[in-house]
């Protein structure tokens, strides 16, 4: 993916900015996701979007963190994965539903009672979580998408053990400071809206000293463990860092690569 113009181009090498690690022991890579829903629509748009990829690895991990308030989500999560990974289409159904996409929603009033009976087939069919992600996928990329989902790697590397889904809780609450990672993804929205504009740098504020403690006083009292904590909770007001920390917290050995982002 490329954004930008000459000269001012930037090459994203992969579709999502989140980080991807490597462990050097094993020789697997490990894709991290940051469960943000109960719902795992977006999970499931996750793993499409890199499914490509993972056919061509040899071993690799897509290891889940969850927030305590999601932690009851883990087993749909597992679920939507399995599914996905593990039932690769035939070769009629790809066609079938390539058709089924393509035809123009809703069914026009002109159509024939023979075209009515196999849309209404079709919709029976492929109207599973699964097969709407795969839709909404192919939206975006065509019929590659669809293609995709036919092969049956991804099947047979989590059945010889050499790919693996993990789900892991997050050791820290932090949705009490999710007003602060707002505030903060909206200041540094502002800063660059300026900059893109032209315009100098935003003037600092004028910060009044009252009877709390500021949070220089709060970082210089703090231990490391409790100074990782805070890191993790302002990141969530960036998805990529928040997984980052998140996998840090989680004690994972895994080293971040330049995903090109």
């Amino acid at each position: 993916m490329v954004f930008g113009k000459k000269p001012n181009v930037t090459v994203r090498y992969f579709p999502d900015k989140l980080p991807i690690g490597y462990d050097r022991d094993h020789r697997q890579h490990v894709f991290i996701y940051l469960a943000r829903s109960p719902s795992p629509m977006d999970f499931r748009l996750f793993i499409l979007r890199h499914l490509e990829l993972l056919n061509a690895l040899g071993f690799w991990t897509i290891r889940v963190m969850f927030p305590r308030s999601l932690a009851k989500s883990m087993e749909a999560y597992t679920k939507a994965a399995y599914e996905l990974l593990t039932k690769p289409m035939t070769p009629s159904q790809t066609e079938e539903l390539i058709w089924f996409l393509r035809q123009i929603q809703p069914t026009p009033l002109d159509a024939s009672v023979a075209d009515r009976a196999c849309l209404q087939a079709a919709r029976r069919a492929f109207r599973s979580p699964r097969f709407a992600a795969i839709r909404r996928h192919w939206i975006a990329e065509g019929n590659h998408a669809v293609f995709l989902a036919v092969s049956p790697v991804p099947r047979d590397a989590l059945e010889r053990q050499r790919a693996t889904i993990e789900c892991v809780e997050l050791p820290h609450a932090y949705d009490h400071l999710f007003a602060l990672a707002r505030k903060v993804a909206r200041r540094i929205s502002q800063n660059r809206g300026m900059k893109l504009s032209g315009l100098a740098v935003p003037l600092r504020r004028r910060y009044k000293h009252t009877g709390e403690r500021s949070l220089v006083a709060i970082l210089a009292a703090a231990d490391v463990s409790e100074l990782l904590v805070m890191h993790n909770v302002a990141a969530m007001g960036d998805t990529e860092r928040a997984a980052f920390f998140a996998a840090r917290c989680g004690c994972a050995d895994v080293s971040v690569q330049d995903t090109g982002a």
